[in-house]
């Protein structure tokens, strides 16, 4: 299974487990699920929209058209054309005649018609019946005819279009292509067999002046809709706000076409987190004046569209949509949330994407939760020799190893809630512990432990509880190799609680920044190359028998082709040192004096050459390195 939730520098790498948790709860403070699927909620209780799918109490699936199932009678139709087309989701049935009642065309009974109303001794010619069927699926039949009762009042003359719902004219309307043109049939059914088509909209227009009547409209397929979303209502949690742990999918890949076939099917998902049960904002807008007042949904709604101003999502209150967890086959996997928190609302939404043939089945989602360790928890980073930076924001040297305090402020507003006893630091490329200073005038204070890991380092002390709550500062040292570096922390919980994650903020008067971010002093890509010592003495006494060659790729996008070779000064490559695909970062390589084939080069001077190439750009760095005896 591939899983894409975005930089790895931002979350922990994924960990196939077994998706196996008792029901019920446990004592408050300790880790619990909130859950979807299997034996838990099911999908359709949990969906705010969902277009395309089959969603069951125990799965999640793209639907399936079997051969001979007519696609009309399992949609939930409703009457009258869509304000917006592109919006996807809502079977909608209409006509061009302004009458409506146009859903007994699908409503599966062929004794219920359009009756008389297209029996006016006008000419029919040009009525249309509009079918919007939410999403595109893999059609290949229609089917229509009038009622047993009124077989000489059937279509004879007519054409059908089709639209796959990406293409809009510029006024958003459907781009349609004709399907079938029938300038005259003697079948009172008209059945109309054509290859398997994406469709989402069709369109049936009459072309004959003739009285007409219908009964039924049949639409069939074949196989997997293509394309299908979901999204979750507003989830709030019964314990008010609440930290999030990892995030938990099970998932089954659906495959028609037999096991050795290319996977084309995904689900990606993707989550956020709110303070409040209002994810976007809503403004009146004076259009005189252009002034724009925040309002509820309610009183946006009862305005006139004159009135209307921009509906904005809430940046304050909400986060924004995670990256995409990517999942394209059957399995389990579990990963860090990384969500804002303590917030009280959750909410996630589903894309799929497949063929005909193949589909992704997502089972069970599950969502680690805890009470909060503290009511709030404040953090901002600054460079140690600037804790008030001009602006109120950290920079630093790109590419320099550079020494940084996150000052952190906790805030209780109860006895009973856990505390913490730790720190975690992460970033890229991963911080290091320095110091550790805690109270107020903060001193220095030896953690019990400091624990390395691959992304940064956790510092443990004594508990911290609403009675012992004091200004904590950690000192550490890092590089900064994209213009804005990210530094996330947590407080780690006394006893079974989640971790919670620090949000940017005022944690005292000794920084300005409230931020947990840094910037770069320069923005563009750049590269670095130092030496260790300018000779290196090959003579195998111990004393600069190598030399250390470090280089500093900052401010790359992604990997980037990396050379580094020695030269000497005729311009003749001696010794191959680095040829490789690098992400930016810090290196080392050692060099002994010795050329390609082992033997120690002559004395002399040499040029060590560092070549970065990225997007057909090239950045070069030398350095002269003297070979003595």
């Amino acid at each position: 299974m591939n899983v894409n939730a975005g930089s790895p520098r931002h979350c922990a790498c994924v960990v196939a487990i077994l998706l196996s948790v008792s029901l019920s709860l446990p004592a408050a403070g300790q880790v619990r699920l909130w859950r979807i699927g299997g034996t838990d909620l099911t999908w359709d209780s949990q969906a705010q929209l969902q277009a395309g799918l089959v969603a069951g109490g125990t799965s999640l699936h793209p639907v399936e058209l079997g051969a001979g199932q007519n696609l009309t009678a399992r949609l939930k139709w409703r009457e009258g054309q869509p304000e917006d087309y592109t919006v996807e989701g809502n079977p909608r049935l209409w006509d061009n005649s302004g009458t409506g009642g146009s859903l007994i065309l699908v409503d599966g009974i062929d004794t219920t018609s359009t009756g008389d109303r297209f029996q006016k001794k006008v000419s029919q010619a040009g009525r249309a019946f509009f079918f919007d069927l939410g999403v595109a699926y893999p059609v290949n039949r229609v089917r229509f005819y009038p009622p047993p009762s009124m077989p000489d009042l059937a279509i004879h003359s007519f054409e059908l279009f089709a639209s796959d719902g990406t293409h809009f004219t510029a006024f958003d309307t459907p781009q349609y292509e004709s399907l079938r043109r029938v300038e005259f049939t003697d079948s009172n059914t008209v059945d109309l067999r054509f290859p398997v088509t994406q469709v989402r909209f069709l369109q049936l227009r009459t072309l004959a002046r003739d009285a007409f009547a219908l009964a039924e409209v049949e639409i069939y397929g074949q196989g997997f809709v293509p394309s299908a979303s979901y999204e979750s209502t507003l989830h709030a949690f019964t314990e008010g706000a609440v930290n999030f742990g990892r995030l938990r999918l099970r998932s089954t890949l659906l495959n028609r076409a037999g096991a050795v076939a290319p996977r084309v099917a995904s689900a990606a998902v993707q989550v956020r987190s709110g303070a409040d049960d209002t994810p976007l904002t809503y403004y009146r807008e004076d259009r005189e004046t252009g002034v724009q007042t925040e309002v509820t949904r309610a009183t946006y709604d009862a305005l006139i569209p004159y009135e209307q101003g921009p509906i904005r999502e809430d940046g304050d209150n909400w986060s924004p949509w995670s990256a995409p967890i990517v999942l394209d086959s059957s399995g389990v996997v579990s990963l860090p949330l990384n969500l804002p928190s303590p917030r009280q609302y959750l909410q996630f939404r589903i894309a799929f994407a497949g063929d005909a043939a193949q589909a992704m089945q997502v089972d069970q989602l599950a969502c680690e939760y805890s009470e909060p360790l503290v009511t709030q928890a404040l953090g901002e980073v600054a460079l140690a020799s600037q804790p008030t930076p001009p602006g109120g924001r950290a920079t630093a040297p790109a590419g320099r190893e550079t020494t940084f305090v996150c000052d952190i402020k906790a805030r209780f507003s109860r006895d009973s809630q856990e505390g913490f006893r730790g720190v975690r630091l992460a970033s890229f490329p991963a911080p290091q512990f320095v110091q550790l200073q805690m109270g107020d005038p903060l001193v220095p204070t030896a953690p019990d432990s400091v624990v390395a890991r691959e992304d940064g380092f956790e510092a443990y002390f004594a508990p911290v509880t609403r009675a012992t709550n004091s200004p904590l500062r950690v000192t550490f040292r890092s590089s900064v190799l994209e213009y804005v570096t990210q530094v996330d922390a947590w407080l780690l919980g006394a006893a079974a609680g989640l971790p919670q994650p620090l949000s940017p903020g005022d944690a005292g008067l000794l920084l300005n920044t409230s931020s947990l971010q840094v910037l770069a002093a320069r923005y563009r890509p750049a590269v670095d190359l130092f030496t260790s010592s300018g000779v290196v003495t090959p003579n195998g006494d111990g004393a600069n028998d190598d030399v250390t060659l470090s280089y500093i790729l900052s401010q790359f996008a992604d990997q980037v082709r990396v050379r580094l070779e020695v030269f000497d000064l005729g311009g003749h490559c001696l010794a191959g040192l680095v040829e490789a695909d690098q992400a930016p970062g810090g290196y080392q390589v050692r060099w002994n004096g010795c050329g390609d084939d082992g033997s120690p080069l002559p004395p002399g001077v040499y040029v060590c050459r560092l070549a970065v190439t990225a997007d057909a750009q090239s950045y070069v760095q030398t350095r002269s390195i003297a070979v003595a005896y």
